[in-house]
C-alpha cells in the first residue's frame, strides 16, 4: 500500500522529523475535534429566528432549509410548521399557508408573531378582508411594532376605503423604519387616489430620497409627475420623467406636460414616440385629444375623446371637452348631448367624493360603502364597484365578530362577578 509518505530519508534525524510533524498534525485535529464537539449548537430559536429573518427578506432558499434543519432537532414542529406558512405565503399559496398556520396560532411561543402576521397576510392574499383585519388586529394588540403587521393592515384598511387609519398606520411605519421608501410611496399613493397633491408629491419625493428599487423607483416618479401635473408645475414633473424608462404612460404624461406649457411641437413629438410602442392608455387619448384641439383637428379630437369616454367612464371632464368641441363643430345636439352627461357624471363625481368621506371617517361601516359600489355602478366603473362591494362584506363580517366578542367579554364578566 503506498500511503506516499513525504521521504525524509533513513537517516535518525528524517524519522525524528516525520514523527514530529505527524504528532503536531495529530495534536491539532484532536483539539479541532473537542472544540466542535463543545461548541454551542444552534437552538430551535436560533434557526427559527434566521428563516424568519430569510423569509422577510424573500431568500426561501435559505429559509427552507433552515425549516429542515429544524426538523432535526428536538419539539421543534411548530416552529418548522410556521417557517413553512410563511414560504407558501409570501409565494401566493396562501390556502396552503393557512393550512400550516392555523393550527399553530393558538398555541403560545415565540412562533405566535409571525404565524398571525402570514394568516394576516393568506387572508389578505385571498381577499377575505375581514378576516384579514381581524387577525392582524389581534397582531397589532400583541406586538405593536411588528413592521410587517402594520404594513399589511395598513392594506388592509386602505382596501376597505378607510384612508384615514390607513395612514395612521403608515405613520407608524414610517417612525419603525425611517429609512425604508414603501410606506413613503404607499402614503403618497393614497393622497394622490385622493387627489390631495401637496401631500402626494411631498410623501413621493421622501419615497425617492430612501433609495427605493429602480421598479419602485419608476413607479414612485410616473405618480410624482401626475401629482406635479395636477398642481401645474410641469417643468419639475418634466425633470423628473426624464428618469423613467420608455412607456405610454411616460410620453402621455410628458405631452401633457408640454401642452400645458404651451410646447406643441414638443408634445406632439411625445406623442409620436408613444405610438411607436403600439400601447394604448387613457393619459394617451387625453394628451391625443388636447394635441388636435389645440391644431384645431375637431373631427379628430371627438373620435380620440370618445375612446377617452369609453375607457374612462366616470371622467365628467371629458364631457365637457366634447361639449366645446361639438360646438365647433356647428352640432348643437351633440354638445347638448354631451353637457347633460358632463352634469350627470359631475353631480355623481361630487356624492363619490362625498361618501369617500364619510367611509374615511366611518372605517366599519357596510351601508356607506354598499352605496359607493352603486355611486360606482352608475359612474360605470365596475372594477371600483366591486371593491366596495367586497369591502361592505368585509365590514359586515367584522362587526358581527365584534358583536361575539363583545357578548363573550360580557359572559366571562358576568360569570366572574358571580364568583
Amino acid at each position: 500500500m503506498n500511503l506516499d509518505w513525504p521521504d525524509y530519508g533513513d537517516s535518525a534525524v528524517g524519522r525524528y522529523r516525520f514523527l514530529t510533524k505527524f504528532n503536531v498534525g495529530l495534536v491539532l485535529a484532536l483539539i479541532a475535534a473537542v472544540v466542535i464537539y463543545f461548541a454551542p449548537q444552534p437552538t430551535a430559536r436560533d434557526v427559527f429566528e434566521q428563516g424568519v429573518a430569510a423569509i422577510l427578506r424573500h431568500d426561501h432558499e435559505k429559509a427552507e432549509r433552515l425549516a429542515q434543519q429544524l426538523r432535526s432537532l428536538p419539539n421543534s414542529e411548530t416552529l418548522e410548521r410556521v417557517l413553512n406558512g410563511g414560504i407558501l405565503a409570501q409565494s401566493g399559496y396562501f390556502r396552503e399557508a393557512l393550512t400550516e398556520l392555523e393550527p399553530t396560532a393558538a398555541k403560545g411561543g415565540l412562533h405566535r408573531e409571525y404565524a398571525l402576521l402570514w394568516i394576516g397576510e393568506s387572508y389578505y392574499g385571498l381577499r377575505d378582508l375581514a378576516r384579514s383585519e381581524i387577525v392582524l388586529r389581534t397582531a397589532l394588540i400583541e406586538f405593536p411594532n411588528n413592521k410587517e403587521v402594520i404594513r399589511i393592515n395598513a392594506a388592509v384598511y386602505y382596501d376597505l376605503g378607510a384612508m384615514y387609519p390607513a395612514l395612521t398606520q403608515l405613520e407608524k411605519l414610517k417612525k419603525l423604519t425611517p429609512l425604508d421608501s414603501r410606506p413613503y410611496h404607499m402614503a403618497g399613493a393614497i393622497y394622490l387616489d385622493f387627489e390631495q397633491f401637496d401631500e402626494a408629491v411631498a410623501n413621493l419625493k421622501a419615497a425617492l430620497d430612501r433609495n427605493p428599487t429602480q421598479t419602485q423607483r419608476e413607479e414612485i416618479i410616473l405618480d410624482l409627475a401626475v401629482s406635479l401635473r395636477k398642481l401645474l408645475r410641469y417643468q419639475e414633473a418634466l425633470a423628473n420623467l426624464d428618469c423613467v424608462s420608455s412607456s405610454a404612460k411616460r410620453f402621455a404624461e410628458q405631452a401633457l406636460c408640454h401642452l400645458g406649457l404651451g410646447n406643441i411641437s414638443d408634445a406632439a413629438a411625445c406623442i409620436e414616440s408613444a405610438r411607436t410602442l403600439q400601447e394604448q392608455s387613457p393619459d394617451l387619448y387625453r394628451a391625443e385629444s388636447q394635441l388636435m384641439i389645440e391644431k384645431k383637428q375637431f373631427g379628430d379630437a371627438i373620435i380620440v375623446l370618445e375612446k377617452l369616454a369609453a375607457a374612462e367612464p366616470h371622467d365628467f371632464e371629458v364631457h365637457y371637452k366634447m361639449a366645446s368641441v361639438y360646438k365647433q363643430l356647428n352640432l348643437p345636439d351633440d354638445q347638448a348631448e354631451a353637457i347633460k352627461k358632463f352634469e350627470s357624471k359631475q353631480s355623481l363625481r361630487s356624492r363619490l367624493t362625498e361618501l369617500n368621506q364619510l367611509a374615511n371617517q366611518n372605517p366599519y361601516d357596510a351601508d356607506l360603502r354598499l352605496q359607493l359600489a352603486d355611486t360606482c355602478k352608475q359612474l360605470g366603473r365596475s372594477d371600483l364597484e366591486k371593491i366596495w362591494f367586497e369591502a361592505a362584506d368585509a365590514c359586515r363580517d367584522i362587526e358581527i365578530q365584534r358583536i361575539r366578542e363583545k357578548k363573550r367579554s360580557d359572559s366571562h364578566n358576568q360569570v366572574r362577578d358571580y364568583r
